[in-house]
């Protein structure tokens, strides 16, 4: 691979001089020899080579010149340039890459100093890169590469120096279209010969008009030093006040180039040039603005005079106009009469410009009439009659439209029908002609003119025929509103004019005096057309109108007046027994007749619809009122009668009905809920007609209250039925309700039964007792053995053996207490029946019969004697120690049986078993009530006696408290409920079932 190599030539560069090749050797520069021959390249042909013979030239470049030296030993590394032809701009970087299989060394002509060195690679692949900064120190200076192995490369740079900035003279103002020469000077060093170029103002190269001349001066290290003149002669044009030219020169080499530039601005004075924007004709709207356009360049601008012309007039009238900047004519609110041509000029100190092209101004108007000398033209029947239109436009007319106004109504006349001419806008045959001439044409007429500008309204023209006497009517026959205003529209066509005119309706003549103009208007020779003011029902009729010129005529129309419907009601207040038979009157007139009829019930604040059907009926167009078969309560209210036609509805007055009916009650109770001693409140409420009622309460058949209220502190026996009677003087109504008295379970009927039963029969024992709520739970024993699975209200088993014939117990616990025993049943078995034994069982019957009235007739006395212990007040020494069952291991005793009349109060319910281990006492007096101890847990210490005597005083002291509590209040409750019941308050009372008629409740 050949190696480059550098040489020198003569500084005179004289080509007859010779030339000695310099080739690089290992450590310095030696001549090129057999070993080791040089190619010096040249341009000069005639340039000789002092060394080996084989040595050739070639042309590269005009001042530089290159040697190849073919390198005969080890393999040569190889150099890349980061830039096109090996060319670097001054100050930018130079960089190069070495590659070799073997390390690298880098050397330059005459040395390297300070230049960046990088090496990278595997061991059998290294690049060096050589990177430094490019001076004019560095153009044409050799850098070399060597490996390891004694092979080498070497590149050449090429520096282009960055030329200095040209310098301009000439001058900096000058007039417009005048001959002027600007001056470039470049002076600098270059590796080749510069490049000078002129460009404009606008950036166009400007070539005519330059001259250059070269002075080449000394090489200074490779570069020549060049002095170079280039000459502009231009002449500006008056286009605007500044003007520039560039100097710019370009040192280049190749694609690669720098170059710098001056720029010498210059001042341009000239004359106004005139000129304007848009076409030559400008359309401007009558009354709007226009702006007509007039441009205006100049130099100096300050002080530029503006002149506008009119058609060749200057402008006189009042416009606006701007200044030099701004010298467009404004005109505002244009008017036809400043069409024409304009155009304009300006001057300033440099002098005067020509005057711009005309700028024609053309202005458009809507149509305008013309003066109308007269406004009434009069033609006779059957002959022929033309009303003018005189009309001018810009642009002209291109539509005639003629109108007749009838009755304040407008019609179009159709110029081109049978009697119709005229009325044209292409012809320009503007006027409107009528042939042959109807007394109908007589009237108001104008001709419409419309361009593209607007539509104009001519003048009203009248129009008179001369003809006999007619009457017109425009509306026969119809329909007015009540309370509208309605006009009977006539048209008294006769000409000579009429004298007369008077107004008939159902052949009397109307008054129509001055005293009568609430009602009427019109109906004279002014206005012949009648108004009739508040139409009314009795407004409905024929009429008819008369006029006269000394000729007669007349002509008929005839009015109804509709209305919608009116309803009155003969009796607003009516009282009826009830089930008698009601109608109610819908007093109703209508025009047209009705079409629906309905009728509503207001009760309180409550209103539903009559529904006809059962025993409503009528309530339709044919018979409006409403008919009530079988009157009752339920029918009290407002009734009211809406009617409907096609002009709306209405609804008469309201009908209030009364009915006398016996009372409707409701009773409640309050608290909902109570236990014994507690007080409750029982409330009736009714409703009746008359009002009047008293009230009486009943606890089963007995009176225990008058009065709307009853109140007192409740027992077990209160919770029982009660009833309210309320009477009026139609009749009598009640209703029942139970109070919800909470008490524990307590015996009914004494508690005790005898049940006789044979062998192998079902035995079936119901534990009935007194209590609310009803027991849940129940326990049966026999004797004193609890029977097991036995949990319901009723024992079942079949008698067999002796031990199914023994005394039966059984408990019922509810949520308020035990009762145990609560009953106790004494199961015997029935002796057999046999023929011998027949008297002996008649007289065990009888037996029985006996004792049980025995039984009846003590119990009876020792009842009489509690009362008259009681009220004596000596109950502690009457009554006796209640006998108390001590709870044991075995059966709990029972007491001797005796029976107990039944409690009176509500009926028994059945009960249920408690938990084991509760004791009781059992009441052995008639009235006592039984009493409850906590229940024992298993496993402990049974009762003392002294503790039986405690219980036992205690009960006797609460027994007495509540006797004289209850007696107490017994008296007041009596005294309470036999006075009057107004201003007295409870509580919120919880309603029960009443057995009186259906309906709304309230006290009375």
């Amino acid at each position: 691979m050949d190696e480059m190599c550098s040489y020198r030539k003569d500084r005179n560069r004289q080509p007859s001089k010779e030339v000695t090749a310099l080739c690089p050797g290992s450590s310095h520069i030696r001549y090129c020899d057999s070993s080791q021959p040089c190619i010096i390249a040249t341009n000069r042909a005639n340039i000789k080579l002092k060394g080996n013979p084989k040595c050739f030239h070639y042309a590269i470049s005009l001042f530089m010149l290159f040697v190849s030296c073919p390198v005969a030993f080890g393999q040569n590394p190889t150099i890349t340039s980061s830039s096109f032809n090996n060319a670097f701009g001054e100050g930018t970087n130079i960089t190069f890459n070495c590659t070799s299989t073997t390390p690298v060394t880098w050397s330059r002509s005459p040395n390297i100093s300070g230049p960046s060195i990088t090496t990278s690679g595997a061991a059998n692949n290294f690049v060096s890169v050589l990177s430094y900064n490019a001076t004019a120190n560095d153009n044409l200076r050799a850098v070399t590469c060597t490996n390891s192995n004694g092979g080498s490369a070497a590149i050449t740079p090429y520096v282009i120096l960055v030329p200095d900035a040209p310098v301009i003279t000439g001058p900096n103002s000058t007039n417009a279209s005048v001959s002027n020469t600007w001056t470039c000077v470049v002076n600098g060093a270059s590796f080749t010969p510069p490049n000078v170029y002129w460009r404009n103002n606008i950036g166009q190269a400007v070539s005519t008009g330059v001259t250059k001349s070269t002075i080449i001066g000394n090489e200074d290290n490779l570069n020549t030093v060049y002095y170079i003149t280039s000459q502009l002669t231009l002449v500006i044009p008056p286009v605007s006040p500044t003007y520039s030219v560039t100097c710019y020169v370009v040192h280049e080499y190749g694609t690669y180039n720098v170059q710098k530039e001056t720029v010498q601005n210059i001042g341009v004075f000239y004359p106004p040039v005139v000129t304007k924007s848009g076409g030559n004709t400008v359309s401007a709207d009558e009354s709007n603005s226009v702006t007509l356009s007039c441009l205006v360049a100049a130099n100096p601008i300050e002080g530029v005079s503006v002149l506008w012309l009119k058609d060749g007039a200057t402008i006189n009238r009042t416009f606006e106009v701007g200044n030099s900047t701004t010298p467009s004519l404004t005109l505002r609110n244009v008017s036809r009469t400043d069409a024409g041509n304009y155009n304009c000029t300006a001057s300033n100190s440099q002098g005067s410009g020509a005057f711009s092209t005309p700028t024609t101004l053309i202005v458009r108007y809507r149509p305008q009439f013309n003066y109308y000398t007269n406004t009434s033209f009069t033609g006779n029947v059957n002959g022929a009659l033309t009303l003018p239109c005189p009309v001018t436009a810009l642009p002209d007319v291109d539509s005639i439209v003629w109108r007749k106004i009838v009755n304040n109504l407008e019609i179009i006349i159709n110029a081109s029908s049978e009697r119709f001419s005229g009325g044209n806008a292409t012809s320009k045959q503007y006027g409107l002609t009528i042939n042959p001439l109807l007394e109908t044409d007589k009237g108001t007429y104008y001709c419409q003119a419309t361009n593209v500008m607007g539509t104009v309204n001519g003048p009203n023209i009248t129009a008179n025929v001369i003809f006999d006497p007619y009457i017109t009517v425009a509306n026969r026959n119809f329909d007015v509103h009540e309370t509208e205003n309605f006009t009977i529209s006539v048209s008294v066509q006769m000409y000579p004019t009429a004298t007369t005119v008077f107004w008939f309706k159902d052949g009397a003549q109307i008054n129509l005096s001055t005293g009568n103009l609430s009602k009427y208007f019109g109906g004279n020779l002014t206005y012949p057309s009648l108004t009739v003011y508040n139409a009314q029902a009795s407004d409905s009729g024929l009429y008819r109108i008369e006029a006269s010129n000394g000729n007669t005529t007349s002509n008929n129309s005839t009015i109804n007046v509709v209305y919608p419907p009116k309803i009155n009601a003969p009796n607003v207040n009516i009282t009826v027994d009830s089930g008698k038979t009601q109608v109610l009157v819908c007093g109703l007139t209508a025009n047209p007749p009705v079409t629906r009829v309905e009728w509503s019930k207001q009760y309180g604040a409550t209103i539903t619809a009559v529904i006809i059907g059962g025993k409503f009926s009528g309530s339709n167009a044919t018979n409006p009122n409403l008919v009530i078969t079988g009157v009752d309560a339920s029918d009290v209210g407002v009734y009211k009668c809406t009617a409907e036609n096609n002009l709306g509805n209405r609804t008469g007055p309201g009908i209030s009905l009364y009915v006398n009916y016996k009372p409707i009650v409701t009773v409640s109770v309050n608290p909902p809920a109570l236990r014994v001693d507690e007080m409750f409140y029982l409330i009736c409420s009714a409703t009746a007609y008359p009002a009047s009622v008293s009230y009486t309460w009943y606890k089963t058949s007995v009176v225990v209250g008058r009065g709307s209220g009853y109140s007192k502190n409740a027992t077990y026996d209160d919770h029982t039925e009660y009833r309210c009677s309320v009477t009026n003087s139609v009749g009598t109504s009640s209703a029942t309700v139970t109070p919800n008295v909470i008490f524990a379970p307590v015996q009914y009927e004494g508690g005790y039964e005898t049940v006789l039963a044979s062998r192998q029969t079902t035995v079936t024992l119901e534990c009935t007792v007194i209590a609310n709520p009803e027991p849940s739970v129940y326990i049966w024993k026999n004797g004193s053995d609890v029977i097991a699975g036995a949990s319901s209200r009723t024992y079942t088993f079949v008698a067999t053996v002796d031990g199914d014939f023994s005394l039966y117990t059984c408990a019922a616990n509810s949520s308020e207490g035990l009762l145990d025993p609560a009953r106790t049943f004494d199961v015997q078995e029935k002796p057999p029946s046999t023929a011998g034994s027949t008297a002996g069982e008649e007289l065990s019957t009888a037996t029985i019969i006996l004792i049980v009235i025995i039984v009846i007739i003590l119990l009876i006395i020792i009842i009489l004697l509690i009362i008259f212990c009681c009220l004596q007040g000596v109950w502690k020494n009457c009554c006796k120690k209640d006998s108390k069952v001590n709870p044991t291991s075995g059966p709990i005793p029972l007491p001797v049986p005796e029976p107990f009349p039944a409690p009176m109060g509500p009926k028994p319910v059945k009960s249920v078993p408690p938990a084991a281990g509760v004791i009781i006492s059992i009441p052995v007096k008639d009235g006592a009530k039984p009493h409850y101890l906590a229940p024992l847990e298993i496993g402990s210490e049974p009762p003392t006696d002294t503790f039986y005597r405690e219980q036992k005083q205690k009960r006797r002291s609460r027994k007495k408290k509540r006797k004289m509590e209850n007696r107490n209040e017994e008296e007041k409750n009596l005294t309470e409920n036999t006075g009057s019941d107004e201003g007295k308050e409870s509580p919120t009372p919880v309603t029960g079932r009443s057995e009186g008629a259906p309906g709304t409740s309230s006290n009375v």
